[in-house]
């Protein structure tokens, strides 16, 4: 892993590319959106030229996107149709698990990112009901148990478990457990809950938050501050592939620091906190550049950036509730 890490600063330019190329299909309000996806196209492939602005145009004129969260998710969207091998059944399966989730859950336009994570799933159309069943059996569970913290925005994640197809009671047990063990005014509430799910893969807990604690203690070492906003989210592929954190932090820097010069990421189109989003999830898609889907790393990663991306796309209260 190592290795892959350190292939970073050469695939720089390549993920500049591949985000400019999201740019000129889409508007500059979108940035985080914008971002989460160019990180998903970067893991998953080193093309440039993906026939985005077809993708992104067939999404719009399906119920797909219907209002303004929707919109805000749409570059996630082309991004899973533009890398599809087959496009009319992507976009067929999205749309037939965004019409079944909608049966179970209170219509919404965050349901398009569990749409989305089915989609990209191996489970057949005719089996997108029982998950979607399973997907609200594990919604209910962790709302009772946070009701204020959890909402629709955490649905891309609760997908990926029931996907996983781990015993439900386990995945909620093993959430809590990161949410509660971590929330002591360490990191902003709604991110402890984002980093509590994504770390849900990981079987001992004491040692996960252990891994995070001390990635954040060389981070502040450093004056880097991953409490800030949703940064720490992406902790979780960097502690389920326990990368050094001396290691992530030299990754940290530098790649910061390429950004920080380059037009994309000036000041007045990206801040510095998404920005710093922004680095610590190119280092977490190169590191998975390698991995196969199948990993638990992979889907923690994937888990993450939907939580992530469904937190910006919130209302503006954070949070809808069954």
């Amino acid at each position: 892993m190592e290795g892959s890490v350190n292939t970073l600063q050469q695939r720089l330019p390549l993920f500049l590319a591949q985000d400019e190329a999201l740019r000129k299909v889409f508007f500059r309000g979108q940035d985080v959106a914008l971002h989460m996806a160019a990180c998903l196209l970067f893991s998953r492939t080193d093309k440039t030229d993906l026939p985005l602005e077809e993708a992104a145009d067939r999404i719009r004129r399906t119920p797909l996107c219907f209002d303004e969260a929707a919109a805000e998710l749409l570059p996630l969207l082309t991004v899973t149709l533009a890398t599809a091998q087959d496009w009319d059944r992507m976009l067929y399966r999205m749309q037939t698990a965004f019409r079944v989730l909608g049966e179970v859950f209170i219509p919404s336009a965050r349901l398009v990112l569990p749409a989305a994570a089915l989609a990209e799933s191996s489970v057949p159309t005719e089996e997108f009901d029982d998950y979607a069943k399973r997907i609200f059996t594990i919604f209910e569970e962790v709302h009772r148990a946070h009701p204020i913290l959890t909402g629709y925005e955490d649905l891309g994640v609760f997908t990926l478990y029931a996907l996983y197809e781990t015993d439900d009671m386990d995945v909620i047990a093993h959430a809590e457990a990161y949410a509660e063990r971590l929330d002591d005014d360490y990191f902003f509430r709604n991110s402890v809950q984002a980093l509590g799910h994504a770390l849900a893969f990981h079987g001992n807990v004491e040692e996960a938050c252990t891994r995070t604690k001390q990635l954040d203690e060389a981070a502040k070492s450093v004056k880097i501050n991953l409490r800030k906003g949703s940064l720490p989210t992406v902790l979780a592929p960097f502690v389920l592939l326990d990368i050094p954190p001396s290691t992530f932090i030299k990754r940290f820097i530098e790649t910061d620091a390429y950004l920080s010069k380059t037009d994309a990421f000036s000041a007045l189109i990206l801040s510095a906190k998404e920005r710093q989003l922004f680095t610590a999830m190119a280092i977490a898609a190169d590191a998975l550049h390698a991995i196969t889907p199948e990993t638990e790393q992979q889907y923690a990663f994937m888990a993450a950036m939907y939580s992530v991306t469904g937190f910006h796309a919130a209302d503006s209260t954070g949070h809808v509730p069954v």
